[in-house]
């Protein structure tokens, strides 16, 4: 399983020199994407359609297609969705799907590293569409919402999907989750929460436990290994970047537990 780490480009240099090879930004980011990452990088690429829909912006599908000719074709560019508005009826989402199922259709005719994304409420019949035509599909669940009813979404998903594509979990990063479900990849910005909530994350026994009792000054040697921290480094940076490193050594115990159980992606 791969992680795409969202949020890096403040820190892309760093970060990369933890071990992270993959990223997750979005189009709204501008020329900084160019200015930060190159063709050789592992990419997912948002469209922004969420970010700037909840100020009231649509997206046109043209200019995004436009969008995506300037990026390296290697790049994982993920499908415009048409997103209801708060309150829609069952008709008028059923309308949005139909609609981001075609934008889908028109961009992957141009570039076939589009990735759809199916969402929590959405009818499965629109899963089964992408299933039948792409081979790389993104599952997002309701992030806002408690775990028991994320895990009954990808569920369903994956009692259709099995193993027949890869699958990306948009904003999934349940330690416990990613053991039940063969995701190929995942994107998080979870490990930013050393700096946000003063959290410090911690690989043990197959699972991230989260506290906020450790002494930063403990994080300390394992950064210093890798020359990493610089003296006007705050506190909560210090936390983030150990965030990452377990992140990493979670993300090589996942990828090991679903190849034992006969789970391989050959790329």
């Amino acid at each position: 399983m791969k992680i795409f780490f969202a949020g890096s480009l403040s820190h892309i240099d760093k970060v990369r020199r933890l071990g992270v090879k993959n990223f997750l930004s979005s189009f709204i980011e501008g020329d900084r994407i160019f200015k930060c990452f190159n063709s050789s990088d592992k990419i997912i690429l948002d469209s922004g359609a969420f970010s700037v829909w909840n100020k009231g912006v649509k997206i046109d599908i043209n200019k995004y297609k436009e969008k995506i000719k300037l990026v390296p074709k290697n790049w994982i560019k993920v499908s415009l969705d048409v997103i209801p508005k708060t309150g829609s009826t069952s008709k008028e989402i059923e309308k949005c799907c139909d609609e981001s199922l075609e934008n889908f259709l028109f961009l992957y005719k141009a570039d076939k590293n589009i990735l759809p994304v199916f969402h929590y409420g959405e009818s499965s019949k629109y899963l089964k569409k992408y299933l039948d035509r792409c081979g790389y599909i993104g599952l997002s669940p309701a992030n806002d919402t408690m775990e028991v009813v994320k895990r009954r979404f990808l569920s369903e998903c994956f009692s259709i999907v099995k193993d027949s594509c890869k699958t990306h979990g948009f904003g999934y990063c349940s330690s416990r989750g990613l053991t039940i479900f063969p995701f190929y990849s995942i994107d998080s910005t979870t490990w930013l929460n050393g700096g946000k909530y003063g959290e410090i994350h911690k690989f043990r026994m197959g699972n991230i436990f989260r506290n906020k009792s450790l002494d930063v000054n403990s994080l300390l040697i394992p950064l210093n290994e890798c020359s990493l921290l610089d003296k006007n480094d705050s506190k909560g940076t210090i936390r983030s970047y150990y965030n990452l490193l377990e992140w990493i050594k979670f993300e090589k115990f996942v990828t090991e537990l679903w190849e034992k159980r006969g789970v391989e992606w050959n790329d």
